[in-house]
């Protein structure tokens, strides 16, 4: 395991409000029918459609950070627990050349802060780590950890290029994982 750790969400940071408005369902046009995410450059599909895809730029992004300062990734998405999605994650970050090294721990309460905190105590982990999410700042303020967060946005209507890991918060997060803990 890199002496730097990502602890990476998926929705909000990989996967944003394009991918969860399903071209899929729509109708196609011409023969009727229904569009498929493969249709659009920029969305990594499932193979099957049978999940919401992965944005590129945004993989691209992550994939940035991990070649500019060696990090791992720990899941702390949602998607870790789901036994489809964990593969069709853990398949689109391995083609970025991202290494998966664990998951935080699946804690009832959902308070993501404490997941994070937990895995950093177990692991005995000393090194330099940073956390993409879209969501859960009072978890994160709550367990100290709110300097280590790299927030995103999964949805932003009016600037759809400022959802999830844009190139300015992938800049962010190297700095974070360049600072000391």
């Amino acid at each position: 395991m890199s002496s730097s750790i990502i602890f990476l969400d998926c929705d909000g940071v990989l996967a944003n409000s394009r991918a969860h408005c399903c071209p899929q369902w729509v109708e196609g046009v011409g023969a009727g029918k229904p569009l498929s995410y493969a249709d659009d450059p920029t969305l990594l599909p499932h193979p099957d459609n049978a999940m919401v895809p992965l944005e590129r730029p945004c993989l691209e992004q992550l994939a940035r950070v991990v070649r500019a300062t060696g990090a791992d990734v720990v899941l702390s998405t949602s998607w870790r627990l789901a036994q489809g999605k964990r593969e069709f994650l853990e398949i689109a970050l391995a083609a970025y050349g991202i290494r998966v090294v664990g998951d935080t721990p699946d804690i009832a309460t959902t308070r993501r802060g404490q997941e994070v905190a937990q895995w950093i105590a177990e692991n005995r982990f000393v090194g330099t780590f940073v956390i993409l999410d879209d969501g859960h700042e009072e978890s994160f303020e709550s367990t100290a950890l709110h300097s280590k967060l790299v927030l995103t946005t999964m949805c932003a209507p009016h600037e759809p290029a400022g959802e999830g890991l844009t190139p300015a918060l992938a800049d962010r997060a190297i700095e974070v994982l360049a600072a000391r803990r």
